[in-house]
């Protein structure tokens, strides 16, 4: 899935990353409900914000954030927003 404009996610809707996907955000800083799952997050360019929680649901994201390449060193910078709470449950790693 990549998401190519600002704001292009949905502030209402839960996004469930599965074993193997992979959400790209080019760039574009997005809000999303809420994130689940256990898939990759990642920005083929540039170092986009996540903001995630505005359903106010608590979740559960086993995945990764990741970088991209090395000629984009950070990976996505993550906002937390609202009432739920939100596990990060997953690995560190440099690469997708």
């Amino acid at each position: 899935m990549r998401i190519v404009t600002a704001n292009g996610g949905s502030r209402f809707s839960e996004l469930i990353l599965e074993s193997g996907t992979r959400l790209d955000l080019a760039n574009s800083s997005t809000t999303l409900g809420s994130l689940a799952g256990s898939g990759t997050v990642f920005s083929s360019t540039g170092t986009p914000t996540l903001t995630i929680g505005f359903d106010q649901t608590s979740e559960t994201f086993s995945g990764q954030f990741n970088r991209f390449n090395d000629a984009a060193p950070n990976a996505v910078n993550l906002v937390k927003i609202g009432a739920g709470t939100e596990f990060l449950t997953g690995t560190g790693s440099n690469s997708t």
